[in-house]
């Protein structure tokens, strides 16, 4: 009952307000409440997803830094760069 309440009330009110991070958080232990077999399946599954393309994901963030860092006009405008590489 919690966690439907949770979904059809505080879940909307931070996607309103714009807290990805709450609302992500909110549908995510309302999922492993609800159902907890369907939850542990699919974080496996995840995982599984996650070992198998982090290097190439770290990878790809390098090889994009390195690229920005080699521009010369960009080098001219900025101070820094920052790539940040994220699995969703």
């Amino acid at each position: 009952a919690f966690a439907a309440q949770t979904l059809n009330v505080f879940v909307p009110i931070a996607h309103r307000l714009g807290m990805w991070y709450f609302k992500t958080e909110l549908e995510e232990l309302c999922f492993a409440v609800s159902k907890p077999q369907a939850f542990r399946k699919l974080s496996s599954s995840l995982q599984q997803v996650h070992a198998e393309y982090s290097s190439l994901l770290e990878e790809a963030a390098a090889r994009i830094r390195a690229a920005l860092k080699a521009d010369p006009i960009l080098r001219t405008h900025t101070e820094s760069i920052r790539v940040q590489a994220r699995m969703k």
